[in-house]
């Protein structure tokens, strides 16, 4: 798993059988540099918890100069066991034991190594704090250096420690820490600036989501995108032409619209997406920030893809407009979707109605809310969705009533979360399942949205 060539590109590490292994590409001659995975130890991948709730699966680096390896390696051992059921490649079912933590029960232990290359003893950061209790969540190689970047977030996921270690001596020295009352996200935008004295950093600190710069020993701290809005998304960071695009919506959260700041902190954010297309817009754009491919649709366009010069958004060649597929919804005479606010005092939320075809103003109507009640997502949103779009405007033709979705708030689809804490025993943690949620201390808060 995971092959990775060296930076010299002479070499392949890769994992295999829970175990680290560097590969000659010339002689194929092959390098097992850890011997101690399997059983209770998990070297160069990772568990359930940092799989399913931190993103987590590749699991080690190779150093710059390609001399060293740095991984992460697991303890299982005091994980509760699940057992899954293989019933499909015999006769009768084998059961698959899973390390599994539930909420209020024991972690893995984790812990970051350096080892190298040729192979040898593995050194090991010694970060402080209870292994079992905090999640060594992100770890990378500095650009040009002999240090990595370990970003420890703790169990109830509300501080995030960023430490720089130096793989020489194993010194580690703390140069930020992200505090937040409720709960923090890991975001992987960080992109070394100014010959890697620099670095941008994704924070909520100000109230918004936003992106900084931030010097290498954390002393200075400056904003970069600037306003009363969050970044959704981060497209390209582009330090040679000195800006940063990324999706934002300042006034209508139901749409999304590409916006541009520059890495100096310098100026308001720029819109770059066209005026004249209110809807959403989405970019793959390329390193250097010259061209990109653009995606654009709204409730009544099916999505739009073309190759553009972002420069000017000028479009350079039409790779789908789907004019077929709008031809054939236009043949259906649905009512268009109608978006609305709902104003219930701490914030104002957005929503949707769905008529039916032969709808009557004098009559009286039965209503189906549409509910999805998880954060992570929204459903009043702008755009073409003809899965559950066209499954709605059916109930609301075939059954006659109106269909409604309102984003409760806390979801990515109102301004700003209402949170509110309650702390409940390990058994009764209940609400939306949030990274991490499953680990959950006893008598923890839990942040409901």
């Amino acid at each position: 798993m995971f092959a990775k060539f060296s930076p010299d590109g002479g070499r392949v590490a890769y994992v295999s059988k829970l175990n680290i292994y560097v590969e000659d590409i010339a002689t194929g001659k092959i390098i097992q540099l850890t011997k101690d995975g399997g059983g209770n130890i998990i070297n160069g991948t990772f568990d359930w918890v940092y799989e399913e709730e931190l993103d987590c699966r590749d699991g080690f680096r190779w150093s710059p100069d390609g001399k060293n390896i740095a991984y992460w390696q697991s303890d299982t051992k005091g994980v509760g066991t699940f057992y899954m059921i293989n019933n499909v490649d015999s006769n009768y079912s084998v059961p698959i034991p899973l390390p599994y933590p539930k909420v209020g029960t024991t972690n893995s232990a984790v812990k970051v190594g350096v080892i190298p290359a040729t192979g040898g003893p593995t050194k090991w950061f010694k970060v402080p704090g209870d292994p079992r209790n905090n999640y060594l969540a992100r770890m990378d190689y500095i650009p040009g250096s002999n240090e990595v970047m370990i970003q420890q977030l703790n169990r109830l996921q509300n501080t995030n420690t960023v430490w720089v270690g130096n793989t020489k001596t194993m010194a580690l020295k703390n140069i930020l820490t992200d505090k937040d009352e409720a709960f923090l996200d890991i975001h992987d935008n960080i992109v070394w600036l100014d010959n890697t004295t620099s670095f941008t950093w994704t924070s909520e600190k100000d109230g918004w989501m936003h992106l900084y710069k931030v010097s290498r020993d954390g002393k200075q701290m400056q904003l970069i995108t600037k306003g009363n809005f969050d970044v959704v998304n981060i497209n390209c960071i582009d330090p040679a032409g000195g800006y940063v695009y990324y999706i934002a919506s300042p006034d209508n959260f139901t749409q999304r619209y590409l916006y541009r700041s520059r890495l100096d902190g310098n100026g308001e954010a720029e819109r770059v997406s066209p005026k004249d297309m209110a809807g959403q817009h989405s970019y793959q754009i390329a390193a250097d920030a010259t061209y990109a491919i653009h995606s654009f649709e709204n409730a009544t366009t099916p999505r739009r893809i073309s190759l553009i010069n972002l420069n000017t958004h000028a479009e350079i060649k039409l790779m789908e407009d789907n004019a077929a597929l709008k031809s054939k919804i236009n043949e259906l005479g649905l009512r268009g979707k109608e978006f609305f606010k709902v104003d219930i005092g701490e914030v104002v939320l957005d929503a949707w109605m769905i008529k039916p075809k032969d709808f009557d103003p004098q009559k009286k109507y039965p209503v189906i809310f549409h509910v999805y009640g998880e954060p992570a997502g929204s459903t009043v949103q702008d755009n073409w969705g003809t899965g559950d779009n066209l499954w709605h405007h059916y109930l609301a033709n075939e059954i006659g009533c109106v269909v409604i979705s309102i984003d409760n708030r806390g979801t990515q689809g109102t301004k700003r979360p209402c949170i509110q804490k309650m702390y409940l025993p390990a058994d009764r943690v209940i609400g939306c399942r949030r990274p991490g949620s499953s680990s959950q201390k006893d008598n923890e808060p839990v942040s409901f949205y």
